[in-house]
Parts: structure tokens; sequence; C-alpha cells
């Protein structure tokens, strides 16, 4: 009676019992899951006549060929820049700044208008045609 006795023997599981409890799991989880929809109240807010007015406007600086700075179709010198614009935003707020330079203009005067506008406020700036 010599009988041979595997040496090498894996243990194996069957996973089949196992997958039908994990999918028989998940259809009654998805079930009984209620979805409940939330209620919100809607609220009507004003609107202000200025803050869509501001939001179009742009105030537009040109810089001419013999470096003038034109605002609001007057010539101003650069140290008075800052104190137009302060001017102009309490009497007609805008949303940007539009710089015109001339090609024959210097860019020391561009840079300049540039930074006068950047002091003032955080208003997006453009350089335009």
């Amino acid at each position: 009676m010599n009988r041979k006795r595997p040496t090498n023997t894996e243990a194996q599981a069957d996973m089949t019992p196992m997958l039908d409890v994990v999918f028989i799991l998940l259809i009654f989880f998805v079930v009984t899951t209620s979805f409940v929809r939330e209620h919100s109240l809607s609220v009507t807010r004003p609107e202000s006549n200025s803050a869509v007015s501001a939001e179009n406007k742009t105030l537009m600086i040109q810089v001419t060929h013999s470096n003038h700075v034109v605002m609001a179709g007057r010539n101003i010198e650069t140290s008075q820049i800052a104190s137009n614009i302060a001017r102009i935003s309490a009497t007609e707020p805008f949303s940007s700044v539009a710089i015109r330079a001339h090609e024959q203009s210097r860019h020391q005067q561009v840079v300049t208008v540039m930074n006068a506008v950047r002091e003032m406020g955080q208003w997006p700036i453009a350089l335009v045609d």
C-alpha cells in the first residue's frame, strides 16, 4: 500500500458564492436608497444701474505722436493722470482702461501712463491700435 501523496497542494476557495453575496448587497443598497431632492429658496436680487453701466465702460487714454497724454478729450501732463482718473471714476464709473499709443510715441511715455493707472486701481489695462 504505497500511496503517493501530492507534495504541492494549494488550497483554492470558490469565489462564486462571495460574488453572489456582493451583487445581492449592491442590488439591495441601490433599491433601498432614497434620493432626496433638496429644496431651496429662490432669491431675487435687485439690479444696480451703476454696476451695469460700469460693466461696459472703458476709459480711453491716448498718447499722441508728440508724447502728449489725452484723457477725456483734454491734454494733460503725466503728473495729472492719477488725479484725472480719480475725478473721472467718481463721476463715471468704468471697468477697464484702454491706452491708445501712436506708433511714433516713446515707449517710456506709455509705461508711465500704465504705471499711473496701475497705482490708482486694479483695472485691467489694454493697449489698443
